[in-house]
């Protein structure tokens, strides 16, 4: 009896040892993966939103270290760099060059030679060499030496002046005047020819907004402040934000 007993119970061991180690089957298996997948679905969007968040807030700041630059420059010099530098022939360089040494660039700024123009042999190979601040992190550049960043070209804008503006000429105030915004394509950082427009700013505004950062863009005021204006506003409140004798208008 005894042996029958321990024989008895080394088979519902056995038994009870098959059920604890049965193999996992097809259908839990397809369960795994569907949860694994919804939750891949629910996170993958939250994590694209944190790293575009990350690259506005780090491209904003770029802005921010541009705005003091230009600021420091007029201090300086008593007015705002011209869009387009005064060197000689079509090629001319941009007011990004200008401000190098603001930027602490001076070494960049130093291989530049301004009373030639920015594609003879001795600049192409500094135009070439994009500095980080006027990168964007969410954008891919289309060509080496390009930027987003680039300055308001029009009637009154702040950088149009071939002198350089002074910001005593800012009838509405600095804080309400763009000086510099963000475009939808890329230019040569060290070259001219940035975003022009007339009276009509709507012809502008398709320019801006939509690409490096989605529903909007940049803009850099002549306090140093940088707001991301939404790519909806109307072309009337943009045209007055891009004036330095415009209306007084917003977009936060």
């Amino acid at each position: 009896m005894i042996r029958q007993s321990i024989a008895g119970r080394r088979a519902d061991d056995r038994v009870e040892s098959g059920r604890s180690t049965r193999g996992v089957t097809l259908v839990e298996v397809l369960v795994v993966i569907a949860i694994v997948g919804i939750l891949a679905a629910l996170l993958i969007p939250a994590v694209q939103r944190s790293r575009e968040a990350a690259s506005r807030t780090m491209c904003a700041n770029n802005y921010k270290q541009v705005g003091i630059a230009l600021i420091r420059f007029h201090d300086t010099n008593l007015a705002l760099p011209p869009a387009s530098l005064s060197s000689p022939g079509p090629a001319k360089a941009s007011w990004r060059v200008a401000i190098l040494p603001y930027l602490e660039q001076n070494n960049l700024y130093e291989q530049f030679a301004i009373n030639e123009p920015v594609n003879s042999p001795t600049n192409l190979k500094a135009a070439l060499i994009t500095p980080k601040v006027y990168e964007c992190p969410s954008g891919s550049l289309a060509a080496p030496g390009t930027t987003y960043h680039q300055a308001l070209v029009g009637k009154n804008s702040a950088l149009s002046d071939s002198r350089g503006t002074r910001f005593a000429t800012f009838l509405k105030g600095v804080s309400g005047t763009i000086l510099t915004s963000e475009s939808k394509t890329s230019l040569g950082w060290a070259s001219s020819g940035d975003l022009s427009f007339g009276t009509d700013a709507a012809s502008l505004l398709p320019n801006l907004g939509g690409y490096p950062h989605a529903y909007g863009f940049h803009a850099l005021f002549g306090d140093g402040s940088v707001r991301f204006v939404q790519s909806t506003i109307a072309a009337d409140e943009f045209r007055g934000m891009a004036s330095k004798t415009g209306s007084e208008t917003s977009s936060r």
